[in-house]
C-alpha cells in the first residue's frame, strides 16, 4: 500500500492562509510566475522551490523563514 502524499508544514501554511484570503492556488501560482502544478511540488515536499518560497509569503503573508530548514 503506498504512502498518501502529505502536505508540508510550509504547504499547510500556504493553503491555510490561501483560503483565508479567498485565493485559489491557481490564483496563488500566477501571482508569483509559476504553475499550479509546480506550487503542488512545493507543497508536498517534491521541490524545495526556493526561487519561489519568498514570492509566496509576500503574497500570502507567511514568515518564510519559519519554514525554512
Amino acid at each position: 500500500m503506498r504512502k498518501k502524499n502529505q502536505l508540508t508544514p510550509f504547504g499547510k501554511a500556504v493553503k491555510k492562509k490561501a483560503i483565508s484570503k479567498s485565493l485559489t492556488l491557481t490564483e496563488v501560482a500566477e501571482a508569483v510566475g509559476t504553475s499550479s502544478g509546480y506550487l503542488y511540488l512545493i507543497m508536498y515536499g517534491k521541490r524545495k522551490g526556493l526561487k519561489y518560497r519568498r514570492a509566496i509569503g509576500d503574497v500570502l503573508d507567511i514568515d518564510v523563514e519559519r519554514y525554512t530548514a
